[in-house]
């Protein structure tokens, strides 16, 4: 079996998960909520003590609370993902290490405003600049984790001892 170059490998990966972005960026904001509201759900259910032993009403405004930062969460999830992907990307090209740190910033910041600015046109959806923001410095985030687990992979191919 051909070996998939690394090139191609990342790419792959980073396109299927700009396109889980737009699809997530092209729900309604009703669909959107539903979502949501769901994972808040399964997180108050995970996380919080004696949960199902609360009535509904408690039950509601638990996961109520939960709502907003599981929103955002999920920006952060999902642009700390794509900052890791771009800067896979980035690594399998021959560029001062600089350059391709700043072209998979500039990358995943196109990302987020392309992002925000698609939902202008979705009905319920506005487009929100402290989402860019929070989009931003979670790929930054992202992008800098892959450099470190980059830097580790290199410092163990080199050195024999090294085994994690």
């Amino acid at each position: 079996m051909k070996r998939v170059s690394p090139r191609i490998f990342w790419c792959t990966l980073a396109f299927g998960w700009v396109l889980i972005i737009f699809l997530l960026s092209n729900q309604e904001a009703k669909d959107s909520y539903e979502l949501s509201k769901v994972f808040a759900g399964y997180f108050a259910q995970l996380f919080v003590k004696d949960f199902s032993n609360m009535t509904d009403a408690e039950q509601f405004r638990v996961a109520y609370g939960l709502h907003k930062a599981v929103r955002k969460y999920a920006h952060v999830f999902l642009f700390f993902v794509l900052g890791f992907l771009i800067m896979g990307i980035m690594l399998t090209y021959k560029l001062k290490p600089r350059t391709q740190f700043m072209v998979a910033l500039a990358l995943t910041f196109f990302c987020a405003v392309a992002g925000e600015t698609y939902q202008i046109f979705v009905p319920g959806r506005a487009a929100l600049v402290g989402d860019v923001v929070i989009n931003t410095v979670s790929g930054l985030t992202g992008i800098s984790a892959m450099i470190g687990v980059n830097a580790i992979r290199d410092r163990c191919s080199r050195k024999p001892t090294c085994k994690s």
